[in-house]
């Protein structure tokens, strides 16, 4: 009777588990699944990566000289994009040289601004200071460092150079932002933008001398070209 009692103990105690496996099995198909998309996802941004690592070099002297334009506007109406609201501050024109460029991939702000350029006109668009400063951009903000002594006073390279949150326009707008490389000559035109999204808001820099947090442009895009450059013989 004992045997008895444990045989039916054991099927009681499988029959018990059997419906567990079944919610398992879901679950590690879920798994799977997010694994997988995840890989994806890493794949496309590697192979973006690649596909825009090239780097223009020129020769020394200033291609992008002249500093942007802006017109402050008054009253101007706020409009939506997505889920955001973009209020105009000033219109905005730019012609100036691809320091660096970050593409952001997750979030309703990615999905709005998906790529920022740092940007440098005037003393910053020149390889003779250029090559004498380390340049990088990450989490919405742009650096850049030099070994030794400064190769230029601070102020003329803050003046001289902005990140820039871009919003495109239209998708052959974004197209082209995406195609710029570094040391292209880039001319945009839009309006200087403050943004308020879905729980996030960003306020656009109105001024080319400031730096550290909020130093950076929002631009609504309008209108960009890469101007051509002929390429040096090397």
């Amino acid at each position: 009777m004992a045997t008895g009692r444990h045989v039916r103990s054991l099927q009681t105690l499988r029959s018990a588990g059997e419906p567990a496996q079944r919610r398992e099995q879901p679950d590690r198909q879920l798994w799977a699944y997010y694994q997988h998309a995840l890989a994806g996802l890493l794949f496309v941004i590697a192979a973006w990566n690649l596909l825009h690592t090239e780097v223009l070099k020129h020769p020394p002297g200033q291609i992008a000289p002249r500093e942007p334009i802006q017109i402050m506007l008054d009253n101007a109406r706020a409009f939506t994009v997505g889920t955001a609201t973009l209020q105009p501050r000033a219109k905005f024109q730019l012609e100036a040289r691809v320091l660096s460029r970050e593409r952001y991939w997750l979030g309703d702000r990615a999905k709005l601004m998906p790529i920022d350029i740092a940007f440098g006109w005037a003393q910053m668009s020149d390889t003779a200071l250029l090559d004498k400063l380390s340049i990088s951009q990450g989490m919405r903000f742009y650096y850049w460092q030099y070994a030794g002594p400064a190769p230029a006073a601070h102020e003329v390279i803050i003046r001289s150079s902005a990140n820039m949150h871009l919003i495109p326009a239209t998708p052959e707008v974004l197209e082209t932002l995406l195609a710029a490389r570094v040391g292209d000559v880039v001319r945009l035109e839009g309006d200087l933008v403050d943004v308020q999204g879905n729980g996030w808001e960003s306020k656009t820099s109105l001024t080319r001398v400031d730096s550290g947090n909020g130093a950076c442009e929002t631009v609504y895009v309008r209108a960009v070209t890469i101007r051509p450059i002929s390429r040096p013989p090397w």
